[in-house]
């Protein structure tokens, strides 16, 4: 791309997005046909607050379209994309959600809306298949404790200061245009959300359970990740924990450490 192209493209963007056509002007025979610019500005925005929308469909539910319509408004104009493609804009919705007008009213709403982005995240993460469990039947019992598993690459883990999954949930599933009411409290809530197959799953943790996948996440091994688990609520089940993430398909198919190990243990 020369030099002036870039420009070129720079002063568009200032037009269409930032209103301001100056710059466009300098680039053309007739200064004044740099207005003209200006008829794309508002269908760049409503593409944009439509992407918003699309990305955000609990917290459209749940805050009510008119509402919800003049904040993606408001981000548009704060945050303009920067991509050509509208596919995953407003990676920072929640937090401008956070000092929005109106938003004290149900101040759950950026933690709705991180549970939305953490959801497109699984959905668009990379394709893997799940670890079965006849995989780790050659590992023996002695040194299971020492194996670091990788975790599926859609899983995420949202730490959020309200407890609104069930809330979340209730209005990202529900078919019906009428907002799902669920009680949600001021608490810390963590939750976990992966996809098994095609479709996205969430999961509400305890705290021993949130520390346990995170310790996974930061690649520590099983007997780490179940010790940090011990520590905060002895009646952590590890088996039972273990078993339903296994299920679940929480764990990666793609086992380097596992299959090293084979081979030593082989």
């Amino acid at each position: 791309m020369t030099v002036q192209l870039a420009f070129f493209y720079d002063a568009f963007l200032d037009a269409v997005v930032g209103g301001d056509p100056r710059a466009l002007g300098t680039c053309l025979e007739d200064r004044s046909a740099a207005d003209n610019a200006l008829v794309y500005r508002n269908t760049v925005f409503r593409g944009a607050a439509d992407a918003l929308s699309t990305a955000y469909p609990a917290v459209v539910r749940l805050a009510g379209s008119a509402y919800f319509e003049s904040v993606a408004i408001a981000y548009v104009s704060a945050e303009p994309p920067q991509r050509r493609s509208l596919v995953g804009y407003g990676e920072t919705f929640p937090e401008f959600l956070e000092a929005a007008p109106g938003v004290d009213q149900a101040p759950y709403m950026p933690d709705a809306a991180r549970l939305d982005r953490a959801w497109l995240g699984a959905h668009r993460a990379a394709d893997a298949n799940a670890l079965a469990a006849p995989e780790l039947t050659a590992v023996p019992p002695d040194r299971l404790a020492d194996l670091y598993l990788r975790l599926h690459p859609s899983v995420r883990i949202v730490e959020l200061g309200w407890t609104v999954h069930e809330a979340w949930k209730a209005n990202r599933d529900a078919a019906g245009r009428e907002k799902e009411a669920r009680e949600v409290c001021r608490g810390r809530q963590s939750v976990l959300l992966w996809r098994a197959g095609h479709e996205v799953a969430s999961q509400a943790l305890t705290s021993a359970e949130a520390a346990f996948f995170r310790a996974l996440q930061e690649k520590r091994p099983l007997g780490a990740a179940v010790a940090e688990a011990l520590a905060i609520s002895e009646h952590f089940n590890t088996s039972l924990v273990f078993a339903g993430a296994l299920e679940a398909g929480v764990f990666d198919a793609s086992q380097p450490e596992l299959d090293q190990k084979r081979e030593e243990w082989w």
